[in-house]
């Protein structure tokens, strides 16, 4: 027999558990947002240049949105 508590009622654990769900949605949020504009510069640098080798690809998934973002301009202004 299992018990099952829900701790969301607990008025002094309310605001740290919605404070983590805060958090955890705007982690994904960037996460969605810097798989996208690596998705965009991608492909954008198979418009200009053909296929790219699965390793940079990866590495291009790997830099923060900033910089992303930064080099998406970059090659929009340059093609």
């Amino acid at each position: 027999m299992s018990i099952t508590i829900d701790v969301s009622n607990i008025p002094v654990l309310r605001e740290p558990i919605y404070r983590a769900a805060r958090e955890g949605l705007e982690q994904g949020i960037e996460q969605g947002r810097s798989a996208g504009m690596a998705d965009l510069f991608v492909a954008q640098l198979f418009t200009a240049f053909g296929e790219l080798p699965d390793d940079v690809v990866a590495r291009i998934g790997e830099l923060p949105t900033v910089h992303l973002m930064e080099l998406a301009i970059d090659i929009g202004t340059s093609i």
